[in-house]
């Protein structure tokens, strides 16, 4: 019977959420746009392959999250068409970001020029989506910035939200015992932060543990928002000499790395200002699937209503399964 109570909270979350009622009621008053009638140009844009950010400017920037957006698909041309609307509303809303679109081919190429310890580990994983998780924490590391999955959509700027830490996550639900609580959809930082070596190192003893015995083979525990959460965790309840033994025991070749690393403050955003859409509330999803059928996407006149306090707005389309 203990299986029926998490059923049972989520049905609970999802019946208390009022969230829930204003997106089945923009469901029901089918005021979703067709992509087809979409005038933006859906083509993808911004900046492609690794960026000529110098060391100096790296260091220039540290004070604030820079001002740079990172997404990565299979290929810089071939992609959905409601991913190229989204992604254009990053740049309509930034016009002086660095919005850059990597493919595979850029996301390898960055592990072997600037991580190259980490190569044969990167090419080891099964599957390219653990390569694309994989990824987004070596480039925050590097650079900092903002990371958002194609599926997301930026609501209003994003300057407002530069300084609000030096680490922005964002929380899911208000399940936070949920293992999934804390995706890795929507991030943020500033460079150099412990956190995102944390979360590599754990990354690295996941996979050795996969290859010994790949029982646990699972992408969100490997690579994605679970190993995420249990990084959060243990980085917000251990000192800074604990993180930083963790690191370097775990992950030796992240030793030099962590010597220069900053152990900055996390901020764990409340769900409406990055994920006012839970894929684990089945009312939620309700609307998910009517945009998914209809190959259509919120009415950008609508957004500001629709999401009132939120950023950036994933409408998780699991692409990746």
């Amino acid at each position: 019977m203990a299986f029926l109570f998490p059923r049972l909270r989520r049905v609970i979350d999802a019946i208390c959420d009022p969230m829930s009622y204003r997106l089945l009621q923009y469901a029901r008053a089918n005021r979703l746009m067709p992509l087809k009638d979409c005038a933006a140009d859906l083509r993808p844009s911004g900046e492609f392959g690794v960026p000529d950010i110098s060391e100096d400017e790296i260091v220039r920037n540290a004070s604030q999250i820079p001002k740079i957006i990172f997404q990565t698909w299979k290929s810089h041309f071939d992609m959905p068409a409601n991913y190229g609307y989204w992604r254009t509303s990053f740049l309509r809303n930034n016009p002086t970001y660095r919005c850059f679109l990597w493919d595979d081919s850029d996301n390898r190429n960055f592990i072997a020029g600037r991580f190259s310890w980490f190569l044969d580990r990167y090419d080891s994983y099964p599957r390219e989506i653990l390569r694309a998780d994989i990824i987004r924490l070596f480039f925050l590391y590097t650079y900092g910035g903002f990371y958002a999955d194609m599926d997301s959509e930026c609501v209003r700027p994003l300057d407002a939200m530069r300084g609000m830490g030096d680490v922005l996550l964002g929380r899911m639900g208000r399940d936070r015992q949920f293992e999934h609580a804390i995706p890795n959809a929507i991030m943020a930082s500033k460079s150099r932060q412990a956190l995102w070596l944390l979360t590599i190192a754990f990354a690295v003893e996941r996979l050795a543990e996969f290859q010994a015995d790949n029982q646990k083979s699972r992408i969100e525990w490997l690579t994605g928002p679970v190993l995420l959460k249990d990084a959060v965790d243990f980085y917000m309840s251990h000192k800074t000499a604990e993180i930083r033994d963790r690191i370097s025991k775990s992950c030796p070749e992240l030793a030099k790395e962590v010597s220069r690393s900053n152990f900055g403050k996390i901020q764990l955003l409340p769900s409406k200002v990055w994920y006012p859409i839970n894929w684990n509330n089945f009312l939620h999803t309700i609307l998910r699937k009517k945009m998914f059928s209809e190959n259509a996407v919120v009415d950008q006149a609508d957004l500001s209503r629709l999401f009132p306090q939120a950023y950036i707005v994933t409408y998780w389309t699991a692409s990746w399964k």
